[in-house]
């Protein structure tokens, strides 16, 4: 575990309580720090999930992670979960962890391939990866599929739901259209 060191102190000015993660620079690959979630794993470290970038929807968009094993006084420098392929704007975004009661933890996030309606960060499919090995390693990514609305206008994917327990639907983004 190491502090990356930051472009500014600026951040001290609020007090925080814990600094998960500070931009190297003013403008630069890791400026845009958004979307942060945090899950204790079965071996009791924290592991915060949040989508890293240049700017806001930018075609370097990826989801990170970092791990605390001390209870988030110090963080790890964050490893990519996903983000863009060989493919410009392939990017990923949007993560949430979700621990099995097996111990298994997956990370669900939104995955852009290249279509772009209204923005690159709505028109994308649900991806996810898992561990077995308390967040160390991750599998391939595999698409979730899920029943898209019959007719989804302008935000194309945003209609989208996929079935949790058998008396709630996960909408991943945007209103149900029915």
């Amino acid at each position: 575990m190491r502090e990356s060191p930051c472009y500014t102190d600026e951040w001290k000015r609020s007090c925080p309580d814990f600094a998960v993660y500070l931009p190297r620079h003013f403008v630069g690959p890791d400026t845009d720090n958004v979307h942060f979630l945090v899950i204790v794993t079965p071996g009791g470290d924290l592991l915060g999930f949040w989508t890293q970038a240049t700017h806001e929807s930018a075609d370097n968009s990826c989801v990170v992670c970092a791990r605390s094993g001390d209870g988030g006084n110090t963080w790890s420098i964050p490893y990519e979960i996903d983000g863009p392929s060989d493919k410009r704007y392939h990017t990923a975004f949007y993560a949430f962890p979700v621990v099995s009661s097996t111990g298994r933890i997956y990370g669900i996030y939104k995955k852009h391939t290249g279509i772009i309606d209204l923005s690159s960060n709505l028109t994308s499919i649900m991806c996810c990866r898992y561990s077995d090995d308390d967040g160390r390693t991750w599998s391939d990514p595999a698409e979730l599929p899920f029943k898209r609305a019959a007719q989804l206008g302008c935000l194309c994917q945003s209609g989208a739901r996929f079935q949790g327990a058998p008396d709630r639907a996960i909408y991943p983004l945007g209103q149900p259209n029915n």
